[in-house]
């Protein structure tokens, strides 16, 4: 079978695979019964045909009538509800595939791990036609509201936004396989127009050439200043972009409604409403060579084209029906996939969290699920109570939720009741709360809103009732005043309190063999920093020792404020983290729900077109009556 010669057509949801050359048919098959096939296209062997219609699935078949797969399968979630308009494989190869429709999206699929990887928006109609540049840089898409649009296919953004100067309906789109940047359209007007992408208006404009819908256009596969367009006319014209005027026109005895070059640009397949395909010659002015009556009843063929004329060779033999499409395939571009997920491919109603959202939570503790441990719009809220703790003195206690005290715990020696939080995010925070006491108390004393000078007595008291020789916290500072003797006094704002210094021995305190629980651990720590942070009073001061002492102190003091405020920061830097994906997850909940709703309204839109054609056609036959 000479490769030249054979072209694919559809016709309702039928496709057949044509020897124009003997004038038979060599496959025919139905992709989806019941459901029109509205675009088709060989890939870069010549093995693989892609078709894609009404049914929002794109299609591969063996040409040897072998069923692959299709896209997006069961398992993505039901397939895609729209139309597709429009497919195209990449010009490098066949990993990647485009496709346009009721979407109003352009799709790039990665056929090498079946999935959509690029959702490429701006339009807001239908997509008709969609295509790659020569050098798989671009797509451009065109829509039923005269929208020309030329996306990036790496990046994803627009490189060019166009619009047909009379906003017409554009039905047809092809890209110069030569020059990067030159595409032709045409839509129901009967207008023509060749771009520059780089522009913004049309280089050269064919007005109403047709006297009715065009319904193909292309250009010469090896010389792009030869353009070929189609009819409802049933006129076929010939144009040279050097020129204004037609350089031919061939009538035919039916309308067309496709059109496509050969890949060796010697001939022209024009497909017509009654299922004929007529094959015409372009080497002088075009003749017709023969036709093909490719559909009996006379049904509209709504897609043609042509196998390439040199495709790539590899080892038949060893293929399979997985690697048949990529065989032979040397393409070598890379598209990246989008990082956002998408919202067409919709997900079961019992998960609001779309799980893809777990790759953008941010790796600064070793939390099991960032969004279970506490949501960030509720919790923020204990950050302005803090604030308001240490602004009012009327309010004596922090929220132990935070920080991990309890107002009980700070005026009593009872131990703090049990949380909701993990032990990572317990320990946390019961470091920032102590390092936060020591930033507090080091700066002037105590505050109201941590208990006020009550509380700080009864510390004061239970750490010199302790032996604090044992304590790691004052050894290394040395500032602490010896304790031994009967009693020692303390200035503490001005009031003086003295307490006895003989404690029993059994204390849990004084035994480091003693186990001891959560709040009385806590409190020895935040026991110690308080000590730490407070001024040294010695029994006999000196002049020059008392000012070292002092100096050694605020240094002391410098250094702990510091670390603390090193560490309050990042506490409430990931908590903000926390909050930003929060925010993230609540919009895509509601995306989804936007993306339910959307369905439903495209549901309903198709069948209120589906009656307009059904009243379409009861007035037509009325006409005919009448």
């Amino acid at each position: 079978m000479n490769s030249a010669k054979v072209v694919a057509a559809s016709c309702g949801d039928t496709v057949k695979v044509l020897d124009i050359s003997e004038n038979e048919c060599a496959l025919t098959y139905s992709p989806s019964p019941g459901s029109t096939v509205n675009s088709l296209n060989w890939n870069h062997n010549n093995m693989v045909l892609a078709s894609a219609g009404d049914d929002g699935k794109v299609s591969f078949w063996r040409r040897n009538g072998t069923r692959l797969w299709v896209v997006p399968s069961i398992n993505d979630g039901g397939g895609i509800v729209e139309s597709i308009s429009s497919i195209n494989f990449c010009n490098k190869g066949s990993r990647y595939l485009c496709s346009g429709g009721t979407g109003q999206v352009v799709r790039v699929w990665d056929l090498q791990s079946k999935r959509c990887i690029k959702w490429l928006k701006g339009h807001t109609d239908t997509i008709t036609c969609v295509m790659c540049n020569c050098k798989d840089e671009h797509v451009a898409s065109v829509s039923r509201k005269g929208e020309v649009i030329v996306h990036s296919l790496f990046s994803g953004a627009k490189a060019s936004n166009l619009k047909d100067p009379h906003g017409q309906v554009l039905e047809a789109l092809d890209y110069s396989r030569i020059s990067r940047h030159l595409l032709v359209t045409a839509g129901d007007e009967g207008s023509i127009h060749l771009w520059d992408t780089t522009a913004h208006s049309p280089k050269v404009s064919w007005w109403k050439q047709h006297g009715a819908p065009t319904a193909g256009v292309a250009f010469s596969p090896t010389n792009d200043k030869i353009i070929g367009s189609v009819g409802l006319d049933m006129k076929l014209y010939t144009f040279d972009t050097g020129s204004k005027k037609p350089s031919s026109c061939i009538h035919h005895e039916a309308p067309f409604c496709s059109l496509a070059y050969s890949y060796d640009g010697l001939s022209l397949a024009a497909a017509t409403t009654t299922g004929q395909v007529v094959l015409y010659d372009v080497r002088a002015k075009p003749q017709p060579l023969t036709v093909v009556d490719a559909y009996a009843y006379h049904q509209a063929i709504t897609s043609i084209c042509w196998e390439r004329s040199k495709p790539v060779t590899f080892n038949k033999s060893s293929c399979t029906d997985e690697t048949v499409l990529l065989a032979g395939d040397v393409g070598d571009i890379i598209i990246m996939p989008d990082p956002l997920p998408s919202t067409t491919q919709p997900r079961s109603s019992g998960s609001l969290v779309n799980p893809t959202l777990a790759r953008l939570h941010a790796p600064h503790n070793n939390f099991r699920d960032d969004m279970e441990v506490f949501s960030p719009i509720v919790e923020v809220q204990s950050f302005d109570k803090l604030w308001e703790t240490h602004a009012s003195p009327e309010k004596n206690i922090i929220p132990s939720r935070r920080f991990g005290l309890s107002g009980e715990a700070a005026d009593h020696e009872n131990p703090i009741s049990n949380t909701t939080v993990s032990k990572q995010v317990e320990s946390r925070l019961s470091e920032s709360s102590s390092n936060l006491a020591a930033v507090r108390n080091s700066s002037g004393g105590p505050r109201k809103g941590w208990g006020g000078e009550r509380a700080l007595e009864k510390f004061i008291h239970r750490r010199q009732s302790t032996k604090i020789a044992t304590s790691r916290f004052a050894k290394p500072i040395g500032l602490m005043p010896s304790l031994h003797g009967k009693e020692t006094s303390k200035s503490i704002n001005g009031q003086e309190n003295t307490t006895p210094t003989s404690e029993p021995r059994s204390s849990p305190y004084a035994s480091p063999k003693s186990k001891k629980t959560g709040s009385e651990t806590r409190e020895d720590i935040l026991n110690n920093l308080l000590s730490n942070s407070q001024p040294p009073t010695p029994t006999t001061p000196k002049g020059g020792d008392d000012q070292m002492l002092h100096k050694i102190s605020l240094q002391s003091n410098s250094s702990i404020d510091e670390e603390t405020l090193a560490s309050f920061r990042e506490s409430i830097h990931g908590d903000m983290q926390n909050l930003h994906l929060e925010i993230l997850r609540q919009f895509h909940v509601q995306e989804m729900g936007m993306s339910s709703v959307m369905r439903l309204i495209l549901e309903n839109q198709a069948e209120i077109m589906q009656e307009i054609q059904s009243l379409r056609e009861q007035i037509q036959h009325f006409h005919h009556l009448l």
